[in-house]
């Protein structure tokens, strides 16, 4: 990252080298100008960080976007938590209000979810900024590159570079060692139900003594107690796994939600897909009903 304040935001300069930086051998160049804006809507004022870059598209391909891109200058992306608190969506308009002098309007496009400080920001085009102020000067701009070195010729006095980690590998590091975890504990809770349900087995069983005695003594056949059993240990776990996972659900989401509210800057918001819920569910319906089978075909009626 190149800036000459000590934050981007503060950080202001005339980009005339950014062709050098091409030709240096530098990738995923991105300008991009900070400026504060206030937004206005129908309920409530107020401040934002407005996020202009000369690729909206490269700048946002990698997140989750619900609607489109911004494809020209009135466009804009607004992230999660901004759409949230001032109330917008997909197809209304924002304006936006630079020291109560200019004022200038945006359509929204789409929105967003970077889970970070990007969810708090609107992003629109440079070509707006440059229209909006008229100087064509940047905040910062990014790049990604594994020696840097390269820049010590054409980087003009005055600006600093900032050493900053690399997103899509701390990503996918972050993801591997999430994944990893979340096996980890899967197969413990797993582990878990299994040894709760075999006690429950146990118990039914014992407790069922009188009952399993008196369909001997009709004459039933093992195979019969066996099902009987079975379909009862079947039925008590989907129940029990099904209340899991929502209550489960409820409980974090409610959480996430009451901090969100507390702290409008963090990114907590996890939402769990119908396929992750089926999976869970699966799983501990997998693991409840082999720890019962287990237990009751050791068990002699």
């Amino acid at each position: 990252m190149i800036l000459n304040g000590s934050t981007p935001s503060e950080s202001l300069f005339n980009p005339t080298f950014a062709t050098l930086l091409r030709d240096s051998g530098l990738s995923q160049i991105s300008l991009q100008r900070l400026f504060k804006a206030k937004i206005i809507t129908s309920t409530c004022t107020f401040e934002v960080m407005v996020r202009a870059v000369d690729d909206v598209k490269a700048f946002l391909k990698h997140y989750n976007v619900n609607g489109s891109l911004a494809s020209n200058i009135l466009d804009a992306n607004v992230g999660e938590l901004l759409a949230l608190r001032a109330g917008v969506k997909v197809g209304d308009s924002l304006i936006l209000s630079l020291a109560g002098e200019r004022i200038f309007k945006v359509n929204v496009s789409g929105v967003f979810r970077s889970l970070s400080q990007l969810d708090s920001e609107v992003i629109v085009s440079l070509a707006l900024s440059e229209k909006v102020f008229g100087d064509g000067k940047v905040s910062v701009i990014e790049f990604y590159s594994e020696n840097v070195r390269v820049l010590a010729n054409v980087l003009p006095r005055g600006l600093r570079l900032l050493k900053v980690q690399a997103t899509e590998p701390f990503l996918e590091g972050l993801s591997l060692q999430t994944s990893a975890f979340l096996q980890a504990w899967s197969t413990v809770a797993c582990t878990l139900i299994a040894a709760a349900f075999y006690t429950v087995s146990s118990r039914l069983t014992m407790e069922s003594g009188y009952e399993i005695g008196l369909l001997r003594a009709l004459g039933a056949r093992k195979r019969l107690i066996y099902f009987i059993m079975f379909a009862i240990i079947l039925t008590l776990s989907l129940i029990s796994s099904i209340l899991g996972t929502a209550l489960g659900v409820v409980v974090v989401q409610s959480i996430s939600w009451t901090l969100s509210y507390a702290f409008p800057g963090m990114p907590l918001e996890p939402f769990l897909e119908p396929f992750q819920a089926i999976q869970i569910t699966v799983l501990a319906l997998s693991s409840s009903i082999a720890s019962c089978t287990i237990y009751i075909l050791r068990w002699r009626f």
